[in-house]
Protein backbone atom coordinates (compact mmCIF):
# COMPACT_ATOMS: atom_id res chain seq x y z
CA UNK A 1 0.00 0.00 0.00
CA UNK A 2 1.36 3.35 -0.11
CA UNK A 3 -0.05 6.94 0.10
CA UNK A 4 0.91 10.52 -0.19
CA UNK A 5 -1.12 12.18 2.19
CA UNK A 6 -3.05 11.25 5.22
CA UNK A 7 -7.00 12.27 5.29
CA UNK A 8 -6.18 14.60 8.15
CA UNK A 9 -2.96 16.67 6.29
CA UNK A 10 -2.68 19.90 7.67
CA UNK A 11 -1.48 22.65 5.66
CA UNK A 12 0.87 25.27 7.21
CA UNK A 13 -0.38 28.52 6.14
CA UNK A 14 -1.27 32.04 8.15
CA UNK A 15 -5.06 32.11 9.27
CA UNK A 16 -5.75 28.32 9.85
CA UNK A 17 -7.06 28.64 12.87
CA UNK A 18 10.84 7.29 27.60
CA UNK A 19 7.80 6.43 28.99
CA UNK A 20 6.29 8.76 31.28
CA UNK A 21 3.69 8.38 34.44
CA UNK A 22 0.45 9.49 36.01
CA UNK A 23 -0.06 12.14 36.01
CA UNK A 24 -0.30 13.61 32.81
CA UNK A 25 1.28 16.15 30.97
CA UNK A 26 -2.19 18.00 30.33
CA UNK A 27 -1.95 21.84 31.08
CA UNK A 28 -5.10 22.76 32.90
CA UNK A 29 -6.56 18.91 33.22
CA UNK A 30 -7.02 18.32 36.73
CA UNK A 31 -7.97 14.88 36.63
CA UNK A 32 -5.34 13.64 33.45
CA UNK A 33 -5.40 10.31 32.79
CA UNK A 34 -1.76 7.96 33.04
CA UNK A 35 -0.24 8.48 29.85
CA UNK A 36 -0.42 5.92 27.11
CA UNK A 37 3.30 4.86 26.74
CA UNK A 38 3.53 4.41 30.66
CA UNK A 39 0.29 1.81 30.72
CA UNK A 40 1.66 0.12 27.69
CA UNK A 41 5.40 0.12 29.47
CA UNK A 42 7.11 1.86 26.69
CA UNK A 43 8.82 4.38 25.35
CA UNK A 44 6.60 6.39 22.57
CA UNK A 45 6.40 10.07 21.39
CA UNK A 46 3.53 11.97 19.76
CA UNK A 47 4.93 13.35 16.28
CA UNK A 48 4.14 15.33 13.13
CA UNK A 49 4.62 12.79 10.45
CA UNK A 50 5.35 14.96 6.87
CA UNK A 51 3.91 13.46 4.29
CA UNK A 52 4.04 16.03 1.93
CA UNK A 53 7.06 19.00 0.77
CA UNK A 54 6.12 21.67 -1.71
CA UNK A 55 8.42 21.91 -3.93
CA UNK A 56 10.70 25.33 -3.45
CA UNK A 57 8.83 25.99 -0.08
CA UNK A 58 10.26 27.35 2.83
CA UNK A 59 10.17 23.74 4.40
CA UNK A 60 11.89 22.31 1.76
CA UNK A 61 14.80 24.88 2.18
CA UNK A 62 14.91 24.10 6.03
CA UNK A 63 15.57 20.61 5.03
CA UNK A 64 12.62 18.80 5.22
CA UNK A 65 11.61 16.11 3.59
CA UNK A 66 8.53 13.80 3.51
CA UNK A 67 9.20 10.88 6.35
CA UNK A 68 10.18 13.20 8.53
CA UNK A 69 9.27 13.18 12.09
CA UNK A 70 8.90 16.55 13.70
CA UNK A 71 9.05 15.89 17.52
CA UNK A 72 9.59 19.70 19.41
CA UNK A 73 9.48 23.11 18.30
CA UNK A 74 11.47 25.52 20.48
CA UNK A 75 11.56 22.39 23.14
CA UNK A 76 7.67 21.89 23.18
CA UNK A 77 6.75 18.41 21.97
CA UNK A 78 2.61 17.77 20.83
CA UNK A 79 2.25 16.42 24.20
CA UNK A 80 2.20 20.17 25.48
CA UNK A 81 0.27 21.38 22.54
CA UNK A 82 -2.02 18.41 22.95
CA UNK A 83 -3.51 19.06 19.75
CA UNK A 84 -1.82 18.81 16.05
CA UNK A 85 -3.51 22.32 14.89
CA UNK A 86 -1.50 23.83 17.91
CA UNK A 87 1.43 22.53 17.50
CA UNK A 88 1.71 23.41 13.97
CA UNK A 89 0.29 26.55 14.64
CA UNK A 90 2.97 27.35 16.93
CA UNK A 91 5.71 26.33 14.58
CA UNK A 92 3.92 28.51 11.59
CA UNK A 93 4.01 31.69 14.03
CA UNK A 94 7.84 30.65 15.37
CA UNK A 95 8.97 30.57 12.08
CA UNK A 96 7.48 33.65 11.29
CA UNK A 97 7.43 35.94 14.16
CA UNK A 98 11.38 34.25 16.05
CA UNK A 99 13.43 31.59 15.91
CA UNK A 100 11.68 28.23 15.13
CA UNK A 101 14.33 25.43 16.04
CA UNK A 102 12.59 22.01 15.16
CA UNK A 103 13.50 18.82 16.46
CA UNK A 104 13.07 15.90 14.12
CA UNK A 105 13.78 12.14 13.56
CA UNK A 106 14.94 11.68 9.78
CA UNK A 107 13.97 8.10 8.62
CA UNK A 108 17.14 6.00 7.31
CA UNK A 109 15.75 3.63 4.39
CA UNK A 110 19.49 1.78 4.98
CA UNK A 111 19.16 0.95 8.30
CA UNK A 112 15.79 1.33 8.67
CA UNK A 113 15.90 3.89 11.62
CA UNK A 114 15.84 7.38 12.64
CA UNK A 115 18.60 9.74 13.65
CA UNK A 116 18.11 12.96 15.39
CA UNK A 117 18.41 16.69 13.49
CA UNK A 118 17.41 20.07 14.01
CA UNK A 119 16.15 22.70 11.20
CA UNK A 120 15.44 26.11 11.27
CA UNK A 121 12.85 27.21 8.61
CA UNK A 122 12.04 30.79 8.08
CA UNK A 123 8.93 32.72 7.22
CA UNK A 124 8.61 36.37 5.97
CA UNK A 125 5.97 38.11 8.48
CA UNK A 126 3.28 38.42 5.93
CA UNK A 127 -0.37 37.22 5.62
CA UNK A 128 -0.73 33.98 3.60
CA UNK A 129 3.18 33.00 4.27
CA UNK A 130 3.50 29.19 4.16
CA UNK A 131 5.65 26.56 5.31
CA UNK A 132 4.82 24.16 2.25
CA UNK A 133 4.33 21.00 4.01
CA UNK A 134 1.51 18.85 5.20
CA UNK A 135 1.60 16.41 8.13
CA UNK A 136 -0.45 14.16 10.14
CA UNK A 137 -0.20 12.82 13.83
CA UNK A 138 1.31 9.90 14.14
CA UNK A 139 2.80 7.66 17.45
CA UNK A 140 5.96 6.52 17.66
CA UNK A 141 7.19 3.29 19.62
CA UNK A 142 11.48 4.19 20.59
CA UNK A 143 12.00 1.99 23.37
CA UNK A 144 10.64 -1.23 24.63
CA UNK A 145 12.33 -3.06 27.25
CA UNK A 146 14.13 -6.03 26.11
CA UNK A 147 12.32 -9.26 27.97
CA UNK A 148 9.31 -7.21 29.61
CA UNK A 149 6.11 -7.99 29.08
CA UNK A 150 5.66 -5.01 26.04
CA UNK A 151 8.10 -7.38 24.39
CA UNK A 152 6.39 -10.01 25.10
CA UNK A 153 2.91 -8.55 23.83
CA UNK A 154 5.07 -7.55 20.54
CA UNK A 155 5.82 -4.26 20.44
CA UNK A 156 8.78 -3.13 18.95
CA UNK A 157 11.05 0.44 18.53
CA UNK A 158 10.58 2.00 15.08
CA UNK A 159 7.08 0.92 15.19
CA UNK A 160 4.00 3.11 15.14
CA UNK A 161 0.55 2.85 17.15
CA UNK A 162 -1.63 3.12 14.13
CA UNK A 163 -5.18 2.54 15.85
CA UNK A 164 -6.22 1.71 19.15
CA UNK A 165 -9.35 -0.95 19.27
CA UNK A 166 -10.04 0.20 15.72
CA UNK A 167 -10.06 3.35 16.31
CA UNK A 168 -7.12 5.50 14.46
CA UNK A 169 -4.97 7.76 15.98
CA UNK A 170 -5.42 10.12 12.93
CA UNK A 171 -8.85 10.70 13.86
CA UNK A 172 -8.12 10.79 17.32
CA UNK A 173 -7.87 15.30 18.13
CA UNK A 174 -4.93 15.14 20.68
CA UNK A 175 -2.08 13.42 22.43
CA UNK A 176 -4.85 13.49 26.00
CA UNK A 177 -7.52 11.14 23.50
CA UNK A 178 -5.07 8.57 23.05
CA UNK A 179 -4.58 8.75 27.10
CA UNK A 180 -7.97 8.10 28.18
CA UNK A 181 -8.36 5.17 25.60
CA UNK A 182 -6.01 3.14 27.04
CA UNK A 183 -6.98 4.69 30.32
CA UNK A 184 -10.64 3.66 29.37
CA UNK A 185 -9.78 0.10 28.25
CA UNK A 186 -7.19 -0.77 31.37
CA UNK A 187 -10.30 0.04 33.89
CA UNK A 188 -12.89 -1.79 31.89
CA UNK A 189 -9.94 -4.74 31.60
CA UNK A 190 -10.79 -4.77 27.86
CA UNK A 191 -8.01 -6.92 25.99
CA UNK A 192 -6.87 -4.07 23.56
CA UNK A 193 -6.04 -4.87 20.14
CA UNK A 194 -3.39 -2.40 18.59
CA UNK A 195 -2.73 -2.03 14.84
CA UNK A 196 1.14 -1.10 14.61
CA UNK A 197 2.84 0.42 11.08
CA UNK A 198 5.80 0.23 10.08
CA UNK A 199 6.83 3.20 7.53
CA UNK A 200 8.90 2.97 4.61
CA UNK A 201 9.80 5.40 1.95
CA UNK A 202 10.00 4.36 -1.53
CA UNK A 203 12.42 4.39 -4.12
CA UNK A 204 11.98 7.95 -5.80
CA UNK A 205 10.31 8.47 -9.18
CA UNK A 206 11.76 11.18 -11.44
CA UNK A 207 8.84 13.84 -11.45
CA UNK A 208 6.63 12.61 -9.07
CA UNK A 209 6.62 13.44 -5.44
CA UNK A 210 7.58 11.02 -2.98
CA UNK A 211 5.76 8.37 -1.92
CA UNK A 212 5.47 6.10 1.40
CA UNK A 213 4.39 2.54 2.30
CA UNK A 214 3.98 0.78 5.16
CA UNK A 215 2.80 -2.70 6.49
CA UNK A 216 0.72 -2.94 9.37
CA UNK A 217 -0.13 -6.21 11.97
CA UNK A 218 -2.49 -6.63 14.98
CA UNK A 219 -1.29 -7.02 18.41
CA UNK A 220 -3.83 -7.97 21.57
CA UNK A 221 -2.88 -6.91 24.48
CA UNK A 222 -4.33 -7.57 27.70
CA UNK A 223 -3.43 -4.47 29.65
CA UNK A 224 -4.24 -5.84 33.35
CA UNK A 225 -0.88 -8.20 32.56
CA UNK A 226 0.71 -6.42 29.30
CA UNK A 227 0.50 -10.16 28.24
CA UNK A 228 -0.44 -10.88 24.62
CA UNK A 229 -0.32 -12.75 21.33
CA UNK A 230 0.85 -10.78 18.51
CA UNK A 231 -0.12 -11.73 14.68
CA UNK A 232 2.24 -11.76 11.67
CA UNK A 233 3.17 -8.40 9.95
CA UNK A 234 0.93 -8.38 6.71
CA UNK A 235 1.36 -6.20 3.69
Amino acid sequence: MTRTGLSIAVILCLGSAGAGTAPNDCPGCADAPPRFDAVLGVQAVPVAYIVGVNAGSPAERAGLAVGDLIVAVNGEGLRQHQELHAFLSDLREAAMLSRAVVEILKYDPVTDSYSESRVEPTLPARARARLGLSAGFEILITHVPDGGAAARAGLRPGEFIDAINGRGIAEMRSVLDVDLSLARARESGDVVPLTLRRWKLLPPIEGEAQRLTYTEREVRVDLRSLQATAGPPRP
